[in-house]
């Protein structure tokens, strides 16, 4: 063996290594910036996949809300309670929709999965809708840029109203916004945001 030859070997690698790094790093500036690593390159969407995002992202921002929610003790405080005077009332329900806005998703999210318990098949039909509208929106997105289309928006809207008007899922829906409403109405009316903050100040 030669020292020529091996010379001449380490010198034609070190012109390669070069060459295709470049190609590689032109092949991945061609790929579309929506196409990542986990996403098959043939505009397919693994259900596992979107299902796992999907379920994900409802726990993240489940976990987020609940992180921002102000103390349970101080929300439920009965030393708050107050009649409001009508010229303050606005103020008064505006401060606490501001103050206990994380309280009351929670609170929403509690009356809806509460009351759609009471229909297990109507609970399996949201949830079923729900990731199917998840994985529809990941595919278009992706074939799309990023970009959901106006008319796929629409497609959804229809196929949303269309279960609603077929099912008791509207009913069951209508019936957990209207006790969140009622609920999250009478604390923001009666409950006293500056009092809660004076007593705890004096604690």
């Amino acid at each position: 063996m030669s020292y020529g030859s091996a010379a001449d070997e380490e010198t034609a690698l070190s012109y390669a290594e070069p060459r295709h790094a470049a190609a590689s790093s032109a092949k991945s500036r061609s790929l579309p910036a929506t196409m990542h690593a986990d996403t098959p390159q043939n505009g397919s969407v693994d259900p596992q996949h979107s299902i796992s995002t999907a379920t994900q992202r409802v726990i993240t921002y489940a976990q987020t809300t609940w992180r921002q929610c102000r103390p349970w003790k101080e929300f439920y405080s009965t030393r708050a309670l107050s009649l409001p005077q009508f010229a303050s009332l606005s103020d008064r329900v505006s401060v606490n929709l501001h103050v206990y806005r994380a309280n009351y998703q929670v609170i929403v999210a509690f009356w809806i999965v509460g009351v759609l318990l009471r229909s297990i098949p109507s609970f399996l039909l949201a949830a079923v809708i729900f990731f199917a509208i998840e994985r529809y929106i990941a595919r278009r997105m992706l074939m799309n840029n990023n970009v959901l289309p106006a008319r796929d928006k629409l497609v959804i809207a229809l196929i949303v109203l269309l279960v609603i008007w077929l099912t008791d899922i509207g009913s069951f829906a209508v019936s957990a916004l209207v006790l969140s409403a009622i609920t999250v109405s009478i604390h923001a009316t009666f409950h006293e945001t500056d009092a809660v903050e004076t007593e705890i100040a004096t604690v």
